[in-house]
């Protein structure tokens, strides 16, 4: 059994995840989902932006089947981030409007910080300026609430 913690670059680790992925679609689908999470995060970081949204959009259905909100929250907000980067704002929009409504539901604060801080970025990067300062504003005065400093440091770099 390979342990990731000694593998010498996220390739490595792609491939290792990819492997474990492809033997089994056994096991709580949570449990998959997380690791299919993993897997996007990698791929997205190494620039593979299809691989990465095709992990988390079979996270979505995973973590739909499971009933974890939570889940949902993060992995639209992780779609939203590559949409953003590869300039599709309405479908950043789509996915970050769908995590906000369900963290607001849940009153997930953090999901809701996030989501803020998301929104601020994605109206940045189409010019919307007062759009933005309003998102990056209600989203530090959410993570003043939750003590997350460097969440506060990034919102402070956006908002002055």
């Amino acid at each position: 059994r390979a342990d990731p913690r000694t593998f010498e670059s996220e390739t490595e680790v792609r491939e290792w995840l990819r492997k474990a992925l492809t033997k089994s679609n056994s096991g709580a689908a949570t449990t998959r989902a997380k690791a299919l999470s993993a897997g996007g995060w990698l791929a997205y970081r190494q620039g593979d932006f299809g691989q990465a949204r095709e992990y988390f959009r079979e996270g979505i259905a995973l973590y739909t089947q499971a009933e974890d909100e939570i889940g949902l929250i993060n992995t639209w907000q992780a779609l939203a981030i590559i949409e953003m980067d590869e300039g599709d704002y309405p479908k950043a929009q789509h996915y970050l409007e769908q995590s906000l409504e369900l963290a607001r539901t849940l009153e997930d604060a953090l999901g809701i910080a996030r989501g803020l801080k998301f929104l601020g970025s994605l109206a940045w990067d189409q010019d919307r300026f007062v759009d933005a300062r309003e998102h990056y504003r209600e989203s530090l005065r959410r993570y003043q609430h939750l003590g997350d400093q460097v969440s506060i440091a990034a919102c402070r770099y956006h908002y002055g």
